[in-house]
């Protein structure tokens, strides 16, 4: 028997950083996917296809994959007798780009590893085994990367509260484009933290009006109001930039994609590096993605919403 799983990476399309403080953030289901695939094995090991690297626990676990060995090997104590297994990691979400590439990996190889073990878990508490991945890569994550995997679509999220769906009246077209690189997000997360101690009544003030904003996002989503959601998003890629989260880089292709047909646009996800995500005005998306492409950057589009974790099994 084969078991597989596949989840999607994201993009936050406002209150990034802040939500890790208590604010509302906005996301989106991504259609880039981790599809990892569990067959028998002896013992358990751990392949990624993309590094090219295999983690064969407890004496051989490459570093890039210490994290997800880790969570598996949580999720698999649940089992009083889960046996050996291969589980095959196969993903087309750049790395390191802000676009929750990780977290499809940990909700996907959770997901996959126990299924394929016979234990039942339910969402929150794959959830929780997954985030054991996140914390160990990203020190202090809010969670949303991992709710945006395991539940697809659109939500509205807040730590410690959970997520909200966000219906939304047709399918939205993002664009989304990156650069190379990007700094690991737990340094941006302590870049943001350390605002805090500097001015804490006006960071305070900071996360209430990224929360408050957020919801009205949410709400432009509802009501398909494209120009308001548009506002939003660039106005936050301002107040990031302040927060010297952005580059020069993400700043010139925010630029290039106001100027190429966008309606608004901002960094999406820590910062430091990594990705944009854009909203194109009607037809206008083909015309965007050729202008970020021609100055080097990898763009695509995302018809969003998109659906989260799906696990299915095959007979071998």
């Amino acid at each position: 028997m084969r078991v597989y799983a596949r989840a999607p990476g994201k993009a936050i399309i406002c209150g990034e950083h802040f939500v890790v403080h208590g604010s509302y953030a906005l996301a989106a289901a991504l259609n880039r996917t981790v599809i990892c695939c569990v067959t028998d094995h002896p013992k358990l090991e751990i392949l990624s296809e993309n590094l090219g690297i295999v983690s064969r626990p407890p004496d051989e676990v490459p570093s890039e994959l210490k994290a997800i060995t880790l969570s598996v090997e949580h999720a698999l104590e649940r089992s009083a007798n889960p046996g050996g297994m291969r589980l095959v990691i196969r993903s087309d979400i750049p790395v390191a780009s802000g676009l929750g590439s990780s977290a499809a990996v940990a909700v996907a190889s959770v997901a996959a590893a126990t299924r394929y073990a016979g234990i039942k878990v339910k969402p929150e508490e794959l959830a929780e085994l997954a985030m054991v991945s996140e914390r160990m890569i990203h020190g202090n994550p809010s969670g949303i990367d991992i709710e945006v995997s395991l539940r697809g679509g659109v939500i509205l999220f807040k730590r410690g509260e959970g997520s909200y769906p966000v219906s939304l009246p047709s399918p939205l077209e993002l664009i989304l484009a990156s650069e190379k690189g990007g700094r690991k997000t737990s340094e941006m997360i302590e870049r943001f933290r350390r605002k805090k101690d500097r001015a804490p009544s006006l960071f305070e003030g900071l996360v209430k009006a990224s929360s408050t904003m957020s919801k009205v996002a949410a709400d432009a989503l509802k009501d398909g109001d494209s120009e308001r959601l548009g506002s939003i998003l660039t106005f936050f890629h301002m107040v990031l930039m302040g927060f010297d989260l952005s580059t020069q880089q993400l700043n010139e292709m925010v630029d290039e994609a106001l100027g190429g047909g966008c309606v608004g646009a901002k960094m999406t996800g820590a910062g430091g590096g990594g990705s944009i995500v854009c909203l194109p005005y009607p037809s206008r998306g083909r015309e965007v993605i050729g202008k970020l492409e021609s100055k080097g950057y990898k763009a695509f589009s995302v018809s969003i919403p998109q659906e989260g974790l799906q696990v299915w099994e095959e007979k071998d």
